[in-house]
Formats: C-alpha cells, sequence, structure tokens
C-alpha cells in the first residue's frame, strides 16, 4: 500500500531517501541539470521565513520511498499560488507513484486557498545534430495530464570557465563608449546599507520589467527586512552572491546584476538577476555589468568550470548578451500553471 508521509526535517533517512530519488530523477536525460546539494536544500528549508514555506513529501511502498515532492507556499506576494515538483524516478515510473503524490500535493494546495499550481518542467535538450524539437518529456505529458500549460519558455544556457581574458577585455572596452556617464559599484553579500534602498527598488522592479509570457504573476515587493532574510537564508546555504550595479549620473542605481558561488557545489556558478532599467537602455549596461561582474567572480573563484543561466527564450537582448559572453543553450525549461482544482 502507498502512503503519502510529510518529511520530517530531522529524519536522517528520510531526508537520505528524499535527496537520492529527487537528485536520480532530476538528472534523468538532462547532461546539465543542477539539483540542489542535501546542506543547500536543508538550510533553505530550516532557515526561518516570512517570504515563504516549503513542505516536501514521500511515497512510502512498504516501508521503501519510491517517490517524492516538494511544495512553495508564497506568503507575501503570489498568495494565489503555490509552486510544486513531483520526482520519481524512470524505473518506478506509471506505477500510480507520481499521481498519488500530485494528488497530494493539490489538496494541500487546495487546502491552503492556493488557486494555481506553477511547475518547471524541463523539456528538450539541445542537441546540434537535430532541428526538430522532440517529443513532450514525461514530466511535460503528466502535467498536461493535470490541465498544466506551458506559460513561458526558458532557455538554459551555460559557460564554460574560465572565461578567455581577452574576451572578457574586448567586450568591456566595446562597451564602455557606450555609457561614460554611468559608473559601477560592487559587492558581495550583505548589501552595503547606502545601497539597500536603491537596491531593493531593483529587485521589486524584475519581475516587473522581465518577460513572463502568459504567467499569472504578481510582482514582488522588496524592503530591508526581505533582502536581510534573503542574505541570512543564502549565508546558511554556504551560497556568495556577487552584484554589480549600474549608477547614473545623478546617482541613481540603474541596473543590476548577479552571480551566486554555491560552496556545496564546487564546479558551478549561477547567473541571476538582470535588469536595466527601461529608460536607461542602449547604453549597454547589462553587457558592462555581466562582464565586470563575471571577470571578478571568475579571480575569486578560479576553481569554477561552469555558469548556468536562465532566461526566457524570447528575450532576444538577454540571450544576445550571455552570446557575447559565451554562453550557450543546453535546454528548454518551461514554467507550467494550471488551476488548482476544487
Amino acid at each position: 500500500m502507498l502512503d503519502i508521509v510529510r518529511l520530517d526535517l530531522f529524519d536522517s533517512d528520510f531526508l537520505a531517501a528524499f535527496d537520492r530519488l529527487y537528485a536520480e530523477a532530476s538528472r534523468a536525460g538532462r547532461k546539465f541539470a543542477t539539483p540542489w546539494p542535501l546542506p543547500e536544500r536543508l538550510a533553505s528549508w530550516q532557515t526561518p521565513s516570512t517570504v515563504r514555506r516549503y513542505e516536501g513529501w514521500l511515497a512510502v511502498d512498504e516501508g521503501e520511498v519510491v517517490g517524492v515532492a516538494e511544495v512553495e507556499l508564497p506568503l507575501l506576494d503570489n498568495t494565489h499560488l503555490g509552486l510544486a515538483a513531483v520526482y520519481v524516478p524512470a524505473g518506478l515510473q506509471r506505477r500510480g507513484i507520481g499521481s498519488a503524490l500530485a494528488d497530494h500535493v493539490l489538496m494541500r494546495l487546495r487546502d491552503d486557498g492556493r488557486r494555481v499550481v506553477q511547475a518547471f518542467i524541463a523539456s528538450d535538450q539541445v542537441d546540434p545534430a537535430r532541428s526538430d524539437s522532440g517529443p513532450p518529456s514525461s514530466g511535460e505529458a503528466f502535467a498536461t495530464a493535470y490541465g498544466l500549460t506551458n506559460r513561458l519558455v526558458n532557455a538554459h544556457q551555460v559557460l564554460e570557465l574560465p572565461v578567455p581574458d581577452d574576451r572578457l577585455r574586448r567586450l568591456a572596452v566595446g562597451a564602455a563608449s557606450h555609457h561614460s556617464d554611468y559608473r559601477f559599484d560592487a559587492w558581495s553579500d550583505p548589501c552595503p546599507d547606502q545601497h539597500v534602498a536603491a537596491y531593493c527598488r531593483l529587485k521589486s522592479a524584475m519581475l516587473d520589467q522581465a518577460p513572463m509570457g502568459d504567467l499569472v504573476y504578481e510582482p514582488e515587493v522588496w524592503d530591508e527586512e526581505r533582502l536581510r532574510e534573503a542574505e541570512a537564508e543564502l549565508a546558511a546555504m554556504g551560497r556568495t552572491r556577487y552584484v554589480q550595479v549600474a549608477i547614473a549620473s545623478d546617482e541613481t542605481m540603474v541596473g543590476h546584476t548577479e552571480l551566486v558561488v554555491p560552496r556545496h557545489d564546487p564546479h558551478d556558478v549561477f547567473q541571476w538577476d538582470t535588469l536595466v532599467l527601461p529608460e536607461h537602455r542602449g547604453h549597454r549596461l547589462g553587457l558592462a555589468l555581466k562582464v565586470a561582474n563575471h571577470a571578478l567572480v571568475q579571480s575569486d573563484h578560479p576553481d569554477r568550470r561552469r555558469a548556468h543561466t536562465w532566461n526566457a527564450a524570447g528575450n532576444a537582448p538577454m540571450v544576445a548578451v550571455n552570446d557575447a559572453l559565451g554562453y550557450r543553450r543546453v535546454e528548454l525549461v518551461g514554467e507550467w500553471q494550471g488551476p488548482v482544482s476544487t
């Protein structure tokens, strides 16, 4: 008999089983998958948060964990929404395990008053020898069966590190003449007090300005409390965030970019937010910010071998910046949403 059991964050056996099945299912058929290491996940789940609540669930069959699921419930913005993921290794699929977990997760979302479920699902793995798109992945077929649709297609791109110094210099010099009225500043967490208000304004603008496709999503509101809480969570996870910002001649902060270096993943770096406010675009600030941040991070962490980023596939300006740096597309990842049925 299959039982759905809440994950106890202090049960080492269940935690190990959750991590093993999650990592195995995440990596299946995906050369460049980046599942969270267990210490990162535990720190994120255990760090007190006013922004979100996490739940983990296990499908247990006669004492053996055969599938897992996780739920993220936003508490400040987007309280209509629940983010969910179901992981079942390929060898255990088509036995009703995924459906049992999905049904339970949807019940939890319904009980919590959530109206929309969202999931990130990998689809095509980019194959230079193939020009057509492949059939739906098992995750896409599963989501479709539950009434979800793909609302935004993201391109997962990777960059081999270190980036050659001459490429970074060439890109920096080529962009410099376009933004002579701006200066840059940089830090690694925590954000300096004098930049908190301006940085929070940029963080708040991120979802409003980024391409969101047909996602039912509202902008986030960032303030110092939220920022400091996020920094504490990253520190507990062993992640170091490097931030570069662009400052206009009137001392207004008008753009930023972030790279994250995880302690528990010794080879990878993650490109997070990049935003330039609309009225300051056309000065190659996005490229200049990314070039400066990549140069700083690879100087501090010469052992890192690959950077990952995810952008809306249709965001041509940002994809062009990534292409110039040397990023290449390796897969597509969809952001799927659907109603939580009553």
